[in-house]
């Protein structure tokens, strides 16, 4: 410690040969969320040191760590190469904590594949301890290429370790009004397990009711927008126009009922219609803390069939943005397919209570129109309108 102290690096500590505990942890945590880990070139101590760092994820901290060359710890190595390129290696040299457990244990492990499934587990449950659920997310989609599985594999692992949590700190007993978003597409109340679907990386917000349609569907326009509205349209011979400034043309014709998607819309429409392409982080950075919760919810992966289904019904579920084409279109239909939906049923009350027939015939006529699209759109999302 005193001798990175003297190569000019002064915001350094030592635990003295004692185990970290979370108080100290915690006592960093008060002067900086960053923590740089330095491990002189005992492998075997490295591993071993290893589960005590995932109580520094747990407290919330960044952390990092910087290997020196077998033979050195930081103090010899400062002596051998001198201060300033000391810090040169600090800085060249220092990888996420996560990634670098990572590649430790595979390289231990090398093509055993029992060890590979067991280091596999290890390191989603170092990532389950981040309270943080984008910094989450976004380990797992690294350690996707890395550990050469399946994103919504490592997510659905990952969804498990947080349930099995959730049951042994709430003493097994399930709240009786969940504070984790459900799946929008899931019309039956909440799941028993609530990280069941792989896609969802639990985050708190409102209570949402799962029965109200309209509601799903506007959540699902921003969710697409999150998502896609940065790629290029590649479909009928569209030249240079974003997803984003697709939906948003085609969404000229709808009013946006719930307050915060509709916030995000016309929040979407003013910055494109200024030049500028909104991107997912610009809302979650919003200072509308209700604007920030829904584009966190929503930027997660898209909602998926669990592993589990797949395996016994021997369903396999595509990749929606194999096809974006057909996502975008679908988004698009099943919202103005809902919103047409309430039109008609508004028209038919008119009807029971007008007794003018002049007044009768233009809202039949409406009715018949507006059925009319309502056909074509349910034709396009493969329903069937019995009336």
């Amino acid at each position: 410690m005193l001798a990175v102290h003297q190569a000019g690096i002064e915001n350094v500590v030592a635990s003295s040969g004692t185990s970290l505990t979370t108080e100290q942890i915690r006592l960093i945590g008060r002067f900086s969320e960053n923590v740089t880990i330095l491990y002189d070139g005992d492998a075997a101590g490295i591993k071993a040191s290893l589960r005590g760092l995932d109580m520094i994820l747990e407290e919330g901290l960044n952390v990092k760590v910087v290997l020196f060359p077998d033979g050195h710890d930081p103090d010899s190595y400062m002596h051998h190469v001198g201060s300033g390129e000391f810090k040169k290696y600090i800085e060249n040299n220092r990888k996420d904590f996560i990634l670098y457990k990572a590649g430790i244990l595979l390289k231990e492990a090398g093509t055993d594949p029992i060890k590979r499934a067991g280091i596999i587990r290890d390191i989603v449950e170092s990532i389950a301890k981040i309270p943080d659920d984008i910094k989450a997310s976004v380990f797992i989609r690294e350690c996707s290429g890395l550990l050469q599985v399946e994103e919504r594999i490592l997510l659905s692992e990952l969804n498990k370790i947080r349930a099995a949590k959730f049951k042994k700190t709430s003493g097994g007993n399930q709240p009786q009004t969940s504070q984790y978003q459900q799946n929008p597409y899931q019309q039956d109340g909440p799941p028993d397990n609530l990280f069941e679907n792989p896609g969802e990386v639990a985050t708190p917000v409102e209570q949402v009711e799962t029965t109200d349609h309209n509601l799903i569907q506007e959540r699902e326009i921003i969710r697409l927008l999150l998502a896609f509205g940065h790629e290029l349209v590649t479909w009928d011979k569209i030249d240079n126009m974003y997803i984003g400034s697709f939906i948003v043309q085609n969404l000229a014709d709808v009013t946006f009922e719930d307050e915060i998607c509709k916030l995000i819309i016309d929040t979407y429409r003013e910055e494109i219609e200024n030049g500028h392409l909104p991107v997912a982080s610009q809302f979650i950075k919003n200072e509308d803390r209700r604007i920030v919760d829904l584009a966190i919810t929503l930027s997660t992966s898209p909602y998926s069939l669990s592993e589990n289904w797949e395996n016994k019904h021997n369903i396999y579920v595509r990749d929606e943005s194999v096809n974006l084409k057909a996502t975008i279109f679908g988004g698009l239909y099943h919202l103005k397919k809902n919103k047409i939906g309430k039109m008609l049923t508004d028209i038919t009350k008119e009807l029971a209570s007008e007794t003018d027939p002049v007044n009768q015939e233009i809202l039949m006529q409406r009715h018949i129109m507006i059925k009319g699209v309502e056909r074509d759109i349910s034709k396009y999302l493969g329903t069937v309108i019995l009336k």
